[in-house]
């Protein structure tokens, strides 16, 4: 059978050293993808996060290219403060909230502007200002949001809400 020598992070294209076969008894509840198929999974694109170790199975993969027709992805950094206590994962919706705040005008009182998001990857950054590491969000939204969220997240100034891990 197929399984991930290295982990795959979704919408990567898949290469051959990032796959391996593995010997596993035959179980009816198991579908993954057989050794003599492995070359065919070379060059397309994991559908979804395989973690190192992990059997492939046929819904592994997809011919989609992300972002698809109309979407587009923004990298958002966020300083631990402004994020969900819970790590968020690929496929989870969030909403990215602009924090400006005005002088004299708390947050709460100034109108909150959002755009709503899939998340795609995590990564997290280095800490150069003492206020611990940014993560970095690669997010995916409609091409219509997308000038607007890197015009947010470019002040530095933005807050995630996660709103629903139904994928």
């Amino acid at each position: 059978m197929v399984a991930a020598r290295t982990a795959i992070e979704r919408g990567t294209v898949i290469s051959r050293d990032q796959l391996m076969t593995v010997q596993i008894g035959s179980d009816p509840a198991l579908k993954p993808v057989s050794a003599k198929d492995l070359e065919g999974l070379v060059g397309k694109r994991a559908a979804l996060d395989v973690a190192s170790g992990s059997l492939l199975t046929g819904d592994a993969t997809t011919d989609k290219v992300l972002p698809e027709q109309g979407h587009s992805l923004v990298g958002v950094g966020v300083l631990p403060a402004m994020m969900p206590g819970a790590p968020l994962m690929a496929g989870d919706r969030i909403r990215i909230v602009a924090t400006p705040g005005q002088q004299g005008v708390t947050d709460a009182q100034a109108k909150a502007v959002s755009v709503a998001a899939v998340v795609v990857s995590t990564a997290t950054g280095k800490d150069t200002t003492g206020q611990g590491a940014q993560t970095i969000i690669t997010v995916d939204v409609p091409s219509s949001d997308a000038p607007q969220l890197a015009a947010m997240a470019s002040t530095g100034k933005v807050a995630v809400v996660l709103d629903s891990r139904d994928r």
